[in-house]
């Protein structure tokens, strides 16, 4: 994963290796129920808003924005993009299932649900104790091949990352993120 320790963005982890994603499945999933930037005049500001109110964006903090499935020898064989994004939970979790029995495969790849889960797990727990900013737009970038038993998911797109204000506690946190995180951990 990509993520701030110390308020600055590195690489925490060695990179586990994307290779040749067009050989696999990704699915791209757009975190958190924040989709604009403080700064942003408030006519983009209030498009955003009415646009995330008619998907999962803004009740759940989630949004399947691309998505490609693969066959038994590797060939597309779905693809969905952010003009078709799923709009609701459901749909979010019927494209996370159908993602991963990728490969004409008829059972959901374990070892990968797995992983990804953990990982997920390690980014909440970051987000809920150490994270002191806001990530505006990024996604969760999903890659697995059930052909060559690889997996990886990754934190992406940093173009909007804020320092959020302390609260009376002292703590501040990215709660949109945090709602996406745990609502991608139930259709997980």
């Amino acid at each position: 994963f990509f993520f701030q320790a110390e308020d600055g963005i590195r690489d925490s982890v060695a990179s586990r290796g994307l290779g040749d994603v067009y050989k696999r499945q990704i699915i791209d999933i757009k975190m958190s129920d924040v989709t604009y930037s403080p700064d942003d005049a408030k006519e983009k500001v209030t498009a955003h808003i009415e646009r995330d109110k008619k998907t999962t964006t803004f009740e759940y903090g989630i949004r399947l924005t691309g998505m490609t499935v693969r066959g038994p020898a590797g060939e597309e064989t779905y693809k969905m993009i952010k003009e078709y994004s799923a709009n609701t939970l459901d749909d979010i979790k019927t494209l996370i299932i159908q993602f991963l029995k990728c490969n004409g495969k008829d059972k959901i790849n374990r070892e990968a649900t797995e992983s990804y889960i953990a990982e997920i797990r390690k980014l909440l727990e970051l987000f809920e104790t150490k994270l002191s900013r806001q990530i505006i737009a990024s996604s969760l970038f999903f890659v697995l091949s059930n052909i060559n038993k690889k997996h990886s998911v990754k934190l992406i797109d940093f173009a909007h990352v804020h320092p959020l204000k302390k609260t009376e506690s002292g703590s501040a946190k990215d709660t949109g993120f945090i709602k996406g995180l745990k609502n991608l951990l139930t259709v997980f």
